[in-house]
């Protein structure tokens, strides 16, 4: 899953992401032709990426953040979110480093609480992360959260759907 979700981040930071079938809402896109991996996403002026992926054959999501701050892979960092309808301390963990492009190096970071991530984006209008650097600095990143409601459903119901035909064609053992 990593792997695959490094890979759609690195093709999507270079502007990619327009070879997929893509559908906007306010200031979120969503691609869902890909059964495997479905995504709502948003990026800032600055080109750092928010969203939610979710993989529909492994039945889980996730919220993503993808920035120009270094980190160690499999290392967790902490991180202030704040919104119009509240903040929360989270924690984030590197996926590593995306492409290999040294001057606009961006790196991925999984949100570790998703519900929290949720409630955040649900009851707000922006939404600013702030993860604290060496010595007495911060790396703060805002994203416009305009759309995210329709963006999340119209990708959920898909994700949801494909999830639910996964299911009855997979031969793997379950626990029910």
């Amino acid at each position: 899953m990593k792997k695959s979700l490094l890979s759609v981040f690195f093709f999507m930071a270079l502007g990619a992401g327009s070879l997929a079938q893509a559908q906007d809402y306010g200031k979120w896109t969503v691609v869902t032709d890909d059964p495997t991996m479905m995504y709502a996403v948003t990026f800032n002026d600055s080109g750092a990426l928010f969203g939610q992926y979710c993989y529909p054959d492994k039945g889980s999501c996730l919220w993503l953040i993808g920035v120009a701050m270094q980190c160690e892979k499999d290392h967790q960092y902490p991180v202030l979110a704040n919104s119009d309808g509240g903040a929360v301390q989270l924690k984030l963990m590197c996926q590593g480093a995306i492409g290999t492009a040294k001057e606009d190096q961006k790196y991925a970071y999984v949100f570790s609480d998703f519900d929290a991530v949720t409630s955040l984006v649900k009851s707000a209008k922006r939404i600013g992360f702030a993860v604290p650097l060496q010595a007495d600095q911060f790396k703060v990143v805002r994203f416009e959260v305009d759309g995210s409601a329709d963006a999340l459903e119209a990708m959920r119901t898909k994700a949801s759907a494909a999830m639910d035909e996964s299911k009855t064609k997979s031969t793997k053992d379950q626990t029910l």
